[in-house]
């Protein structure tokens, strides 16, 4: 299936006609200066593949400059694959940081993040927020998870030194189960550290 075009989504488009055409990020700013760009660029949303953009494009330019400038807008990083399984706030997130939507999204597919508390402290706020950028989240069960995706446990938590955590720490050591523990709470927030099972130490150390 040919790709949906679009203007990399971290991205706002201003256009003024009749000639330039401004993509503006948090980190950068870039001019476009043409008349066919103000042409293109509503084209560049995410709703069109190539050759659809080219069908309409036919009143201001052949299919060889069109595909010049497209091809020049992909290699300056302005272009990418519309991902529909994201968000725009995922994708746009991703792309800020210098990732493709597709790939990120090819890898947060790969990887499956157990989230649960102890203490008086509520997950879902991290688990929105992990949805949001496109990481699959699932409640942590106590008990080994069963998928062949690699996998993290995050435990957050109102105390570092709950008495519970002894718990979640032996699993975790029984099973080889990566954990990280946070405290998402209170004047300081605490954030990891990651615990791996043979290879940093554990909880109770």
């Amino acid at each position: 299936m040919e790709p949906l075009l679009q203007i990399r989504p971290h991205y706002r488009v201003e256009i003024i006609q009749p000639n330039h055409v401004y993509l503006l990020a948090e980190n950068a700013t870039h001019a476009l200066t043409g008349e066919f760009y103000c042409h293109l660029m509503p084209l560049l949303d995410g709703q069109y593949t190539y050759e659809e953009i080219c069908e309409r494009l036919t009143e201001h330019a052949d299919r060889d400059q069109v595909a010049y400038v497209i091809e020049n807008l992909y290699d300056k990083g302005y272009i990418a694959a519309k991902v529909p399984e994201l968000s725009e706030a995922a994708a746009a997130f991703w792309s800020l940081l210098g990732v493709e939507p597709q790939t990120a999204y090819d890898c947060l597919r790969q990887v499956v993040v157990y989230v649960t508390a102890v203490g008086n402290v509520s997950t879902q706020p991290l688990t929105d927020k992990l949805t949001t950028v496109g990481i699959q989240t699932q409640p942590w069960t106590g008990k080994p998870p069963v998928t062949d995706l690699p996998t993290l446990l995050v435990v957050l938590t109102d105390d570092y030194l709950q008495p519970e955590l002894a718990q979640i720490n032996q699993v975790a050591l029984d099973t080889n189960q990566p954990w990280l523990l946070a405290k998402p709470m209170g004047g300081l927030l605490w954030f990891g550290p990651i615990f791996e099972p043979g290879i940093t130490g554990c909880w109770e150390c």
